[in-house]
């Protein structure tokens, strides 16, 4: 299976498809009525920066969101299409089409046999090494790491509205990375 029209030049900068600047300082969902920007962000998941290695040494340093409602048996990881172009030139043999269940619908993934590791980054130190299973889409705009990958990278979450987490083994609160959309 090839990417057919992707390039791998990496991430895009924060805008949707159809060209407007996309900034979470635009609404404020405490306040409904209309009003000046202001330069509070409203962090709305924790994110955090991660390292993922093929089979092949392809690695690919990115940023994904720690979703607790991406439910899975196995360490599992959803990327971008352009993200799994980094990591794989090719599909590896026995990629599939698979149907995936949401919250409010159905959405076809596609199911990379091949295994990677990642690995939580941050200034002072690397995380544990983690095998986890990968899904890729098209549709995809940011990396999502499952409830189990979570788990195995040893983090734990504080506040998803703050974005706040921490490495199981320590006290203090990290702050989340800035949004890396695909």
């Amino acid at each position: 299976m090839e990417f057919a029209g992707l390039s791998a030049r990496g991430p895009e900068s924060s805008s949707v498809s159809d060209g407007c600047e996309f900034s979470p300082t635009l609404f404020n969902p405490r306040n409904h009525a209309p009003g000046p920007r202001t330069d509070r962000v409203i962090q709305m998941a924790p994110r955090v920066k991660i390292l993922f290695v093929s089979n092949a040494g392809e690695h690919l340093e990115a940023v994904g969101v720690l979703n607790g409602g991406f439910e899975s048996e196995e360490p599992a990881v959803l990327l971008p299409a352009r993200a799994a172009k980094i990591l794989f030139s090719r599909f590896p043999e026995g990629t599939e089409l698979v149907t995936g269940e949401e919250a409010s619908s159905e959405e076809e993934y596609i199911a990379i046999p091949e295994r990677v590791s990642a690995r939580v980054l941050t200034p002072d130190r690397e995380g544990t090494a983690v095998e986890c299973i990968l899904y890729a889409s098209t549709g995809a705009r940011e990396i999502l790491l499952s409830d189990s990958a979570i788990d195995d990278l040893g983090v734990k979450i504080e506040s998803f509205r703050k974005g706040h987490w921490r490495f199981a083994d320590e006290d203090g609160i990290r702050e989340s990375e800035p949004p890396q959309r695909w």
